[in-house]
């Protein structure tokens, strides 16, 4: 089996606007189907992703409080939206804009959650960078990660609250490309420096052809459950 206790490199991977990666799990997160666009840039072998923990390409420097939201909104049986850096087997990095969602049974019992992956922008990964870094920090900061994990949650809900906005509205912010205002972070607890997040206020959304002709994420058919993910 492939080392796990593979380091950061600093080499960033990616991949095509029309590729998608696709990843499905049991409830656990153990995972049950990988494509080959995630076996290619994660350097695995099918046979050594399958029946394996899904954090098996997690980054250090994703913030915890990001994966305790996703999780708790999926076992809510909510989708989610999502940016995140996962770490491939080599130590390479690659930016996702994931969409998450729970696959259900033909009597509508979430059974797994099914993953879809593209390829962010460049500027939406640098905005992202700057609140994940922040997030990471004030979680090193605490001797206890159960400490670390509260202290970097209560700062991502302050963060989005200064801004008014929800982690979602955040996502689609950056996705549509919005225009960055005068941050309205610099009050916000906790926060060192202020934040290029993209629009941050409460104002109408851009549309979807707004700066560089930015395309609607594309939803992708969950084929396992029939429905959408």
């Amino acid at each position: 089996m492939r080392r796990t206790d593979v380091r950061p490199t600093g080499v960033e991977r990616t991949f095509a606007d029309h590729e998608i990666i696709v990843t499905k799990t049991d409830m656990k997160g153990v995972i049950t189907y990988a494509n080959d666009v995630f076996l290619r840039l994660s350097v695995f072998d099918e046979d050594e992703v399958i029946g394996r923990p899904h954090n098996i390409i997690r980054h250090p420097d994703m913030p915890r409080a990001v994966f305790k939201l996703l999780w708790d909104t999926l076992r809510e049986g909510r989708e989610i939206f999502a940016y995140v850096v996962n770490m491939a087997s080599d130590g390479a990095e690659y930016w996702v804009l994931a969409h998450v969602t729970p696959s259900r049974d033909a009597a509508g019992r979430i059974v797994g959650y099914h993953s879809s992956r593209r390829r962010p922008d460049r500027p939406a990964i640098a905005a992202v960078k700057d609140l994940y870094a922040r997030l990471r920090a004030e979680e090193r900061r605490h001797h206890s990660a159960a400490e670390g994990l509260d202290a970097s949650w209560r700062m991502l809900q302050d963060e989005l609250a200064a801004r008014g906005r929800t982690y979602e509205e955040f996502v689609f912010d950056l996705t549509l490309g919005a225009e960055p205002p005068p941050s309205a972070a610099h009050n916000a607890p906790h926060q060192a420096t202020p934040a290029r997040t993209g629009r941050l206020n409460s104002g109408p959304a851009p549309s979807p052809a707004g700066p560089r002709n930015r395309k609607p994420v594309k939803v992708v058919k969950n084929v396992t459950s029939g429905r959408h993910a």
